[in-house]
Protein backbone atom coordinates (compact mmCIF):
# COMPACT_ATOMS: atom_id res chain seq x y z
CA UNK A 1 0.00 0.00 0.00
CA UNK A 2 2.83 2.36 0.87
CA UNK A 3 4.53 1.58 -2.42
CA UNK A 4 1.36 2.45 -4.31
CA UNK A 5 1.05 5.76 -2.46
CA UNK A 6 4.69 6.62 -3.13
CA UNK A 7 4.36 5.69 -6.80
CA UNK A 8 1.27 7.88 -7.13
CA UNK A 9 3.01 10.85 -5.50
CA UNK A 10 6.09 10.36 -7.70
CA UNK A 11 3.94 10.22 -10.84
CA UNK A 12 2.14 13.44 -9.87
CA UNK A 13 5.45 15.22 -9.23
CA UNK A 14 6.92 14.00 -12.53
CA UNK A 15 3.84 15.10 -14.46
CA UNK A 16 4.02 18.53 -12.80
CA UNK A 17 7.68 18.93 -13.73
CA UNK A 18 7.06 17.98 -17.36
CA UNK A 19 4.05 20.27 -17.60
CA UNK A 20 5.98 23.16 -16.13
CA UNK A 21 8.89 22.56 -18.50
CA UNK A 22 6.55 22.65 -21.50
CA UNK A 23 5.08 25.94 -20.33
CA UNK A 24 8.54 27.44 -19.78
CA UNK A 25 9.73 26.36 -23.22
CA UNK A 26 6.61 27.82 -24.81
CA UNK A 27 7.09 31.07 -22.90
CA UNK A 28 10.73 31.23 -23.96
CA UNK A 29 9.77 30.74 -27.58
CA UNK A 30 7.15 33.42 -27.39
CA UNK A 31 9.50 35.68 -25.49
CA UNK A 32 12.24 35.24 -28.03
CA UNK A 33 9.90 36.10 -30.86
CA UNK A 34 8.52 39.04 -28.98
CA UNK A 35 11.84 40.35 -27.65
CA UNK A 36 13.53 40.34 -31.11
CA UNK A 37 11.32 42.20 -33.56
CA UNK A 38 14.43 43.31 -35.41
CA UNK A 39 15.43 39.70 -36.05
CA UNK A 40 11.97 38.90 -37.35
CA UNK A 41 12.06 41.97 -39.59
CA UNK A 42 15.48 41.01 -40.92
CA UNK A 43 14.33 37.48 -41.75
CA UNK A 44 11.21 38.85 -43.41
CA UNK A 45 13.25 41.38 -45.37
CA UNK A 46 15.68 38.66 -46.54
CA UNK A 47 12.79 36.44 -47.64
CA UNK A 48 11.19 39.32 -49.50
CA UNK A 49 14.54 40.08 -51.15
CA UNK A 50 14.87 36.45 -52.32
CA UNK A 51 11.31 36.53 -53.65
CA UNK A 52 12.05 39.76 -55.53
CA UNK A 53 15.18 38.20 -57.08
CA UNK A 54 13.19 35.13 -58.16
CA UNK A 55 10.52 37.38 -59.67
CA UNK A 56 13.20 39.34 -61.53
CA UNK A 57 14.68 36.11 -62.91
CA UNK A 58 11.23 34.88 -63.97
CA UNK A 59 10.52 38.19 -65.69
CA UNK A 60 13.90 38.10 -67.44
CA UNK A 61 13.32 34.52 -68.62
CA UNK A 62 9.83 35.36 -69.85
CA UNK A 63 11.16 38.38 -71.72
CA UNK A 64 13.91 36.29 -73.29
CA UNK A 65 11.44 33.58 -74.31
CA UNK A 66 9.11 36.13 -75.87
CA UNK A 67 12.01 37.57 -77.86
CA UNK A 68 13.09 34.10 -79.04
CA UNK A 69 9.56 33.31 -80.17
CA UNK A 70 9.27 36.66 -81.91
CA UNK A 71 12.45 35.93 -83.84
CA UNK A 72 11.34 32.38 -84.67
CA UNK A 73 7.84 33.19 -85.96
CA UNK A 74 8.97 34.84 -89.16
CA UNK A 75 7.76 33.85 -92.60
CA UNK A 76 11.27 32.87 -93.69
CA UNK A 77 11.35 30.31 -90.85
CA UNK A 78 7.98 28.77 -91.61
CA UNK A 79 8.07 25.19 -92.87
CA UNK A 80 5.73 24.94 -95.83
CA UNK A 81 5.41 22.68 -98.81
CA UNK A 82 5.52 24.85 -101.81
CA UNK A 83 8.29 23.83 -104.17
CA UNK A 84 11.21 25.75 -102.65
CA UNK A 85 14.12 24.19 -104.52
CA UNK A 86 16.73 26.85 -105.01
CA UNK A 87 14.82 29.50 -103.04
CA UNK A 88 15.12 30.77 -99.48
CA UNK A 89 14.82 28.03 -96.88
CA UNK A 90 14.73 28.25 -93.07
CA UNK A 91 18.13 28.66 -91.44
CA UNK A 92 20.12 25.42 -91.07
CA UNK A 93 17.65 23.67 -93.40
CA UNK A 94 17.72 22.38 -96.95
CA UNK A 95 14.64 22.40 -99.17
CA UNK A 96 14.30 19.97 -102.05
CA UNK A 97 10.94 20.05 -103.74
CA UNK A 98 8.42 19.68 -100.93
CA UNK A 99 10.83 17.97 -98.52
CA UNK A 100 12.51 20.04 -95.80
CA UNK A 101 15.47 18.80 -93.77
CA UNK A 102 16.68 20.79 -90.76
CA UNK A 103 19.45 20.39 -88.19
CA UNK A 104 18.44 20.22 -84.54
CA UNK A 105 20.41 21.21 -81.43
CA UNK A 106 24.12 20.57 -81.95
CA UNK A 107 23.63 19.10 -85.41
CA UNK A 108 23.64 15.48 -84.19
CA UNK A 109 19.92 15.15 -84.99
CA UNK A 110 18.14 15.92 -88.25
CA UNK A 111 14.46 16.59 -88.77
CA UNK A 112 12.80 15.69 -92.05
CA UNK A 113 9.37 17.10 -92.84
CA UNK A 114 7.24 16.16 -95.82
CA UNK A 115 3.61 16.25 -96.85
CA UNK A 116 1.27 13.45 -95.82
CA UNK A 117 -2.40 12.85 -96.56
CA UNK A 118 -4.04 16.04 -95.34
CA UNK A 119 -1.26 16.73 -92.82
CA UNK A 120 2.50 16.85 -92.53
CA UNK A 121 4.89 14.20 -91.25
CA UNK A 122 7.78 15.09 -88.97
CA UNK A 123 10.55 12.51 -88.76
CA UNK A 124 13.52 12.54 -86.36
CA UNK A 125 15.83 9.51 -85.97
CA UNK A 126 13.32 7.30 -87.75
CA UNK A 127 10.39 8.26 -85.49
CA UNK A 128 7.40 9.81 -87.29
CA UNK A 129 4.73 12.15 -85.97
CA UNK A 130 1.79 13.54 -87.95
CA UNK A 131 0.40 17.02 -87.39
CA UNK A 132 -1.59 19.89 -88.84
CA UNK A 133 0.19 22.43 -86.67
CA UNK A 134 2.08 25.23 -88.43
CA UNK A 135 5.75 24.68 -87.65
CA UNK A 136 8.76 26.98 -87.65
CA UNK A 137 12.48 26.27 -87.38
CA UNK A 138 14.86 28.76 -85.80
CA UNK A 139 18.26 28.32 -84.12
CA UNK A 140 17.98 24.55 -84.61
CA UNK A 141 14.79 24.49 -82.54
CA UNK A 142 11.22 23.58 -83.55
CA UNK A 143 8.33 25.94 -82.76
CA UNK A 144 4.63 25.39 -83.30
CA UNK A 145 1.62 27.71 -83.43
CA UNK A 146 -1.18 26.04 -81.52
CA UNK A 147 -4.80 26.73 -80.64
CA UNK A 148 -5.62 30.34 -79.69
CA UNK A 149 -2.52 31.42 -81.62
CA UNK A 150 -0.25 30.25 -78.79
CA UNK A 151 3.35 29.64 -79.86
CA UNK A 152 5.53 27.10 -78.06
CA UNK A 153 8.83 25.34 -78.48
CA UNK A 154 8.31 21.70 -79.50
CA UNK A 155 10.41 18.64 -78.71
CA UNK A 156 11.03 16.10 -81.47
CA UNK A 157 8.95 12.93 -81.92
CA UNK A 158 11.98 10.80 -81.00
CA UNK A 159 12.18 12.61 -77.67
CA UNK A 160 8.45 12.13 -77.08
CA UNK A 161 8.76 8.38 -77.60
CA UNK A 162 11.79 8.22 -75.31
CA UNK A 163 9.90 10.05 -72.54
CA UNK A 164 7.18 7.39 -72.65
CA UNK A 165 9.66 4.52 -72.79
CA UNK A 166 11.46 5.85 -69.72
CA UNK A 167 8.15 6.16 -67.89
CA UNK A 168 6.90 2.66 -68.75
CA UNK A 169 10.28 0.89 -68.60
CA UNK A 170 9.20 -1.93 -70.87
CA UNK A 171 9.62 -3.02 -74.48
CA UNK A 172 7.41 -0.82 -76.62
CA UNK A 173 6.53 -0.49 -80.29
CA UNK A 174 5.30 2.84 -81.59
CA UNK A 175 1.91 2.57 -83.31
CA UNK A 176 0.84 6.20 -83.66
CA UNK A 177 2.18 9.62 -82.71
CA UNK A 178 0.30 12.85 -83.32
CA UNK A 179 1.13 16.47 -82.48
CA UNK A 180 -2.23 18.09 -81.73
CA UNK A 181 -3.38 21.68 -82.11
CA UNK A 182 -3.93 21.77 -78.34
CA UNK A 183 -0.16 21.50 -77.75
CA UNK A 184 0.12 17.80 -76.89
CA UNK A 185 1.77 14.73 -78.29
CA UNK A 186 -0.81 11.92 -78.34
CA UNK A 187 1.00 8.60 -78.54
CA UNK A 188 -0.22 5.03 -78.88
CA UNK A 189 2.23 2.22 -78.25
CA UNK A 190 2.21 -1.55 -78.01
CA UNK A 191 3.75 -2.66 -74.73
CA UNK A 192 5.07 -6.22 -74.57
CA UNK A 193 3.93 -8.16 -71.53
CA UNK A 194 2.90 -11.64 -70.36
CA UNK A 195 -0.72 -12.23 -69.41
CA UNK A 196 -0.96 -14.23 -66.18
CA UNK A 197 2.87 -14.02 -66.28
CA UNK A 198 2.87 -16.70 -69.01
CA UNK A 199 1.09 -15.78 -72.27
CA UNK A 200 2.95 -13.24 -74.49
CA UNK A 201 0.64 -10.32 -75.33
CA UNK A 202 0.88 -6.72 -76.44
CA UNK A 203 -0.94 -4.11 -74.38
CA UNK A 204 -2.18 -1.01 -76.18
CA UNK A 205 -1.13 2.00 -74.08
CA UNK A 206 -2.12 5.59 -74.78
CA UNK A 207 -0.20 8.55 -73.39
CA UNK A 208 -0.45 12.33 -73.58
CA UNK A 209 2.62 14.57 -73.27
CA UNK A 210 3.15 18.31 -73.27
CA UNK A 211 4.73 19.09 -76.64
CA UNK A 212 6.83 21.83 -75.09
CA UNK A 213 8.85 19.74 -72.65
CA UNK A 214 7.61 16.14 -72.85
CA UNK A 215 5.98 16.11 -69.43
CA UNK A 216 3.60 13.15 -69.30
CA UNK A 217 0.14 14.26 -68.19
CA UNK A 218 -1.78 11.02 -68.77
CA UNK A 219 -1.19 7.31 -69.34
CA UNK A 220 -4.02 4.87 -70.08
CA UNK A 221 -3.51 1.13 -69.83
CA UNK A 222 -6.01 -1.60 -70.76
CA UNK A 223 -8.28 -2.63 -67.90
CA UNK A 224 -6.72 -6.07 -67.73
CA UNK A 225 -3.19 -4.68 -67.46
CA UNK A 226 -2.92 -5.61 -63.78
CA UNK A 227 -3.09 -9.27 -64.82
CA UNK A 228 0.05 -8.99 -66.93
CA UNK A 229 3.74 -8.56 -66.21
CA UNK A 230 5.71 -6.14 -68.41
CA UNK A 231 8.62 -7.46 -70.46
CA UNK A 232 11.57 -5.35 -69.45
CA UNK A 233 13.85 -3.63 -71.93
CA UNK A 234 16.78 -5.13 -70.05
CA UNK A 235 15.84 -8.75 -70.75
CA UNK A 236 15.65 -9.52 -74.44
CA UNK A 237 14.99 -13.23 -73.83
CA UNK A 238 11.59 -12.66 -72.21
Amino acid sequence: MKKLVLLTIFSILLFGILLNSTIVFADNDNGNNGDNPGLRNNISANNNSDDDEDDDLDDANKTRRREEIKQAIQERNRINFENRTGVECPENCTCTGVVVKCELEDGSREMTIYAGSGNIIVQVKGINATTQVTLYHHNKTIYGVFKNNETKEVIGPDQAKEKVRNRIKAKIELENLNLTEEGYYEITIGKKSRLFYIIPVKEKVQARLLAENGEIVRVRNPWWGFLARDVSDDNESE
